[in-house]
């Protein structure tokens, strides 16, 4: 896919962060956009700043981690736009840090799970059939995070992991198919966003275990000082769409850190 002029897309998380400045790249290239978020004012507030730049953009509310939601999502884009050629599966949390990944428990993995990983499931299987079926050039891109190519160490990194093998999969199985549909899993360094000082945690998922206000904090400060801006990762992304790249790493990945976890793999 070279080019986005007219093309329908469809953005998860897109009312803040990378979602956000996704959406904005999207729109800048003529675009139409559906902006999904679980916060239904943030998502129409974004898709109306897009219409006032001379785009379509419509906002829904919708909570990833739940299939019926991304099927409502699904027939509303089609309502709206006709066809969609572009999925972006972005929505994320930092769900868990509260000490020892065997001390979480079953709210922090389903919330964790439900969000990270459940949440682009559910947008393949709302979108990816009507996506072949109409066979115009499509593409689907998955968010992980640099922390989903290189050795994990808590359990957001491990549900990043799974994004990972996840969109290979996908890629993988469309190919064999032959498919007219590109595959990305965008792994980005540390952005400047507010990842973490963002709890969106449902009620019906408290949890005694889920603390780690420190280390939030501190990885906020840490982003806040190096974070590349989200619209350089959005940017990095469109040119990834248009070169077709499995994988698109924005300039800060540490590729030191990945090729050590290869070679722990391979030297084992």
């Amino acid at each position: 896919m070279q080019k986005f002029t007219a093309m329908n897309c469809v953005v998860t998380g897109g009312a803040a962060g990378i979602g956000l400045a996704i959406a904005r790249a999207l729109a800048a290239e003529g675009a139409n956009v559906v902006v999904a978020d679980l916060h239904s004012d943030a998502a129409e507030a974004v898709a109306a700043e897009l219409r006032e730049r001379g785009v379509r953009s419509v906002g829904v509310g919708v909570d990833v981690s739940k299939l019926e939601d991304m099927q409502r999502l699904a027939a509303r884009a089609r309502t709206e736009f006709g066809d969609i050629h572009v999925l972006v599966n972005n929505a994320g949390i930092d769900g868990y840090r509260g000490g020892a990944i065997w001390q979480a428990d079953d709210a922090d993995w389903a919330w964790s799970m439900g969000v990270n990983f459940n949440g682009v499931v559910n947008g393949l299987r709302a979108f990816v059939d009507d996506m072949i079926a109409h066979g115009q050039p499509g593409h689907i891109v998955n968010t992980g995070s640099e922390s989903g190519i290189s050795r994990a160490t808590s359990m957001y990194m491990l549900t990043k992991h799974a994004v990972v093998a996840l969109t290979e999969v996908l890629e993988s199985q469309l190919s064999a198919r032959g498919a007219n549909i590109g595959v990305s899993v965008l792994c980005p360094g540390a952005v400047a966003t507010e990842f973490f000082e963002s709890k969106h945690r449902p009620a019906t998922l408290e949890s005694d275990a889920s603390g780690g206000k420190a280390d939030r904090e501190r990885l906020q400060q840490h982003i806040d000082a190096s974070g590349i801006s989200p619209d350089a990762v959005a940017q990095t992304l469109l040119d990834g769409i248009r070169a077709n790249r499995l994988y698109v790493l924005t300039s800060n990945v540490s590729t030191d850190d990945v090729r050590k976890r290869a070679e722990a793999i391979v030297g084992s």
